[in-house]
């Protein structure tokens, strides 16, 4: 029927999914726990701004063993917003001093996917964006960060 929204049929199938997810949770089956690694992945957003062939970095803690994933996430022109497509170089590795000592990077324009994957173990490590002379202006940027 002409006019008439869909939404109640999208209604109706989400309360279905939530009310099978709820009756799922009561398995009371005992589990085992783990010890030294965690499992649980965490998620962290670097931003900041880049300015043309500069470099910055971020520190972050892996709580567990695992792989951290790195994305370039966007690239933001600072001064009009605009997305840029240009190709920056992100590396992980761990801190020295006041920097990023890279152990494993790619160059890459910014994505949806992760564009760069490291093994991690418990400890510091950090990410670093680097221009390598494809920026022109400014610019704004965010880094997802997935570890354990």
């Amino acid at each position: 029927m002409p006019g008439v929204s869909r939404f109640p049929s999208f209604a109706r199938a989400v309360v279905l999914g939530v009310l099978l997810g709820a009756a799922a949770c009561g398995n009371d089956t005992p589990t085992t726990p783990t010890t030294g690694t965690s499992t649980a992945a965490a998620v962290e957003i670097y931003t900041g701004t880049l300015q043309p062939r500069a470099l910055g970095f971020y520190s972050f803690q892996a709580t567990g063993t695992g792989t951290a994933s790195i994305t370039l996430g966007s690239l933001t022109n600072a001064a009009t917003g605009r997305p840029l497509d240009a190709v920056l170089q992100i590396g992980v590795g761990t801190p020295v001093g006041e920097g990023c000592s890279v152990t494993n990077a790619t160059t890459t324009p910014p994505g949806l996917a992760a564009q760069l994957n490291h093994p991690v173990v418990i400890g510091t490590y950090c990410v670093q964006l680097l221009d390598p002379g494809n920026l022109a202006t400014a610019s704004n940027f965010a880094v997802r960060i997935q570890r354990p």
